[in-house]
């Protein structure tokens, strides 16, 4: 079943696409996770004013995991595994999708899971952190293979 948007809030980004050189008006582009953490991206050649949560709805196309998270094997970094079952209040930090139809239309996908990787290794370095929606801290050391298709991705959480 397709992912349905039913509010606004369900969107990772929504953004209008112009033309650099004239500011002409090209698409709006969007995306979103499922429940699962699945990601979706998708185009549509209207402005936002005019996109109803229907069209959203059937534009979302997934995202293949590979696009966005790193392998967890072959890179020179310690990871820990999280476990398959979450603490509650438990972050699980996604890929920036914003840059994704950028990064496609240029073939350097691998900048989002490299940037992913790279944001690991900064936490796991940093002795505290916060959390993004609490005062809390918490040792950076919890990593998840939040890919849903596959354990042999890593993303952290916080």
């Amino acid at each position: 079943m397709a992912l349905q948007i039913t509010k606004w809030e369900d969107l990772a980004f929504f953004d209008e696409e112009v033309d650099d050189e004239t500011g002409q008006f090209q698409h709006t582009s969007f995306a979103a996770f499922d429940a699962d953490d699945n990601a979706y991206f998708g185009k549509l050649n209207q402005t936002k004013s005019d996109i109803i949560f229907s069209q959203l709805s059937t534009a979302l196309a997934p995202i293949p995991d590979n696009h966005l998270f790193p392998e967890w094997a072959p890179y020179n970094v310690e990871l820990t595994k999280a476990p398959d079952t979450l603490p509650p209040n438990t972050h699980v930090k996604h890929p920036n999708l914003s840059t994704y139809e950028m990064f496609q239309e240029h073939n350097v996908l691998d900048l989002i899971s490299n940037g992913l990787l790279e944001e690991v290794k900064r936490w796991r370095s940093s002795p505290n952190t916060l959390t993004p929606t609490s005062s809390t801290t918490m040792a950076a050391e919890s990593v998840v293979a939040a890919s849903p298709a596959s354990s042999s991705t890593a993303t952290p959480t916080r």
